[in-house]
Formats: C-alpha cells, structure tokens, sequence
C-alpha cells in the first residue's frame, strides 16, 4: 500500500525511515483495527515504516491476531514477551529490534491517532527528543488525577522538559545508542530515563501537542490508589541513580 504522507514528512526533515514500536497485553479487541489505521495512514511500505508488536505475555487471542498481521504486511514485526514486563520496558524492546532512523511508540489502546506521527516528524529536523502532550486527553477523571501527580513529581526531581512523560515521544536512533546501556529498561519509569539521560547528553528536546480519543473497546491497565503510594518511593530511588550516573559523566 503506498501512501506517500510518512514519505513526505520524513523527507522534509531529512531523516529516512520510522521505527514504531507497539507494546501489546490483552487488547485484542483493538490490535487489528489500530494496526490496519496505521498502514491506511503510514503505508505498507517497509523501505520507511516498521510497526514492531511485542506481545506483553498476553492471555487473550493477541498471538493470533499478530501472527496474521504480520503475515499480511510488510511493514510488520511480531515479538514475543516470555513474561508481562510491562509497557515502557516493552517499548523499549520494540526499539532495541528497530532497524529505522527514528524511533516512537504507540499504544495499543488505539487511543492515539497515527495521524499524529506525521506531525511529530515534521518536527525533528532539529531535535533529537520530541515530547508529546495529550490535548484533551480522553479518559476518566482518576488516571488523569494519577498522571497529573506522576508528572508533577517526575518534574521536580528530574527537572524534565516533557509535560506528559506517559504519553509518546519520538526519538533519533542515533541519541537511543547513545543512551539506551544508562536505562534500566525493568523500570516502569523508563520515560522518565529517557528524559534525563537526553538532558545529560545535550540533546535538543521540544514538546507538541496530540490528539487523544475515548478507549472504544477492551478495558484499561490498572492505575490504582497504590500508585499513589509506590510511584514516589520508585521515583526517589531513580532520583539517587541518576545522580550516580551524572556523577560518573563528570569525572
């Protein structure tokens, strides 16, 4: 399938190709339809595009699905999870199997629109971290009561640039390598190492906004009122690391 508007973009920006990486755990009520958006509106073509699925230890019909999407497209990677870990450190599986010059992440909630990849290219011609921020962001009125703590929190201790560290960004392979040994990619906070490792590095970061729509179907991960409890706890501890890994930068 062509499509020429990822080619365009990634054109005007002189970069040459798009690594998506799609963590998955039990949407299949939602993997085939986001998948087949994503090829509407990015192209089957695998000379610029790869959509790389990693299967989080999924219970549903998520293996099937997947081993039939990538049958099908081109454009199209599948990767197995040999247990739940999670995803940010699932995204940044996707991203260590990437073979294009930059590099985001895509729920697989469908929530994000893949229209808005387009946008975040066209950004990156001098930059090598894009933030992205949920305009109006579509879902209930507690996760966003708990991301708005997270990021609060995230903001003062790490004196991060993003405004919405869960949501996408958009990443230059070349500053990925760079960084990607520094991550502990276990962590739930994998974001917000990413951030600071980029600020440590000198790397020019922006931020833009997004789109963001209702979860149609399947049921949201988790955020509880525990979260409100361990997340400044982990937080703190990834505080005194990265101090240690600035430390050992400077000497």
């Amino acid at each position: 399938m062509t499509n020429k508007l990822l080619e365009d973009a990634l054109n005007s920006v002189g970069q040459k190709s798009l690594s998506v990486s799609i963590p998955i755990y039990n949407e299949e009520a939602n993997l085939e339809n986001m998948v087949l958006e994503c090829v509407n509106v990015l192209g089957d073509n695998s000379d610029i595009l790869e959509l790389i699925l990693i299967n989080d230890f999924s219970t549903d019909e998520t293996d099937t699905i997947a081993t039939r999407l990538e049958e099908n497209y081109e454009v199209v990677k599948y990767i197995k999870n040999e247990k739940n870990i999670g995803c940010h450190p699932s995204q940044i599986i996707g991203w260590e199997h990437a073979s294009k010059n930059l590099l985001t992440m895509l729920p697989s909630d469908n929530q994000i629109p893949p229209e808005n990849l387009i946008s975040m290219v066209k950004e990156m011609k001098d930059c090598d971290l894009l933030w992205t921020k949920r305009v109006e962001r579509q879902d209930n009125n507690f996760r966003i009561l708990v991301s708005i703590f997270y990021n609060m929190f995230a903001k003062k201790l790490f004196r991060l640039q993003g405004n919405d560290v869960d949501s996408t960004v958009m990443i230059k392979k070349t500053l990925f390598s760079k960084i990607s040994d520094s991550i502990d990619s276990k962590s739930a906070f994998v974001q917000v190492q990413i951030g600071y490792l980029t600020e440590l590095n000198k790397g020019i970061q922006k931020e833009i906004g997004i789109t963001h729509r209702t979860r149609e179907q399947g049921k949201a991960r988790g955020i509880n009122i525990r979260d409100l409890k361990w997340v400044p706890r982990e937080l703190i501890k990834l505080y005194l690391k990265s101090q240690d890994i600035k430390n050992e930068k400077n000497n």
